[in-house]
């Protein structure tokens, strides 16, 4: 008889926070605040402090919303124009990997 597995708590957690997010993500707040930092800084800050141009395509969020609890805080942070940096794909990818 087949067996139904129970998803992992790691599965559970990707799944939570990939809605918190996208709670965030899919905004129109979120995507003029993307656009206002892109314009602000169309480089990518990581490969500027090294002495090289490349034109940012990613914002990171220097601190994560994700893992905050109180919602108005997750907000808070979420949309601090100040908590943004511009990034190239190879600089954001770097981040997250460490």
């Amino acid at each position: 008889m087949p067996t139904i597995n129970k998803p992992t708590k790691k599965q559970k957690d990707y799944s939570e926070k990939r809605k918190i997010r996208r709670s965030i993500y899919d905004t129109k707040k979120w995507r003029d605040l993307r656009k206002a930092k892109l314009i602000q800084n169309p480089l990518c800050e990581k490969c500027f402090e090294n002495g090289i141009i490349t034109l940012a395509e990613d914002i990171h969020h220097i601190v994560s919303f994700v893992d905050i609890t109180d919602n108005l805080r997750r907000l808070e942070i979420a949309y601090d124009f100040n908590n943004l940096q511009s990034l190239c794909k190879k600089c954001h990818q770097k981040i997250h990997n460490q």
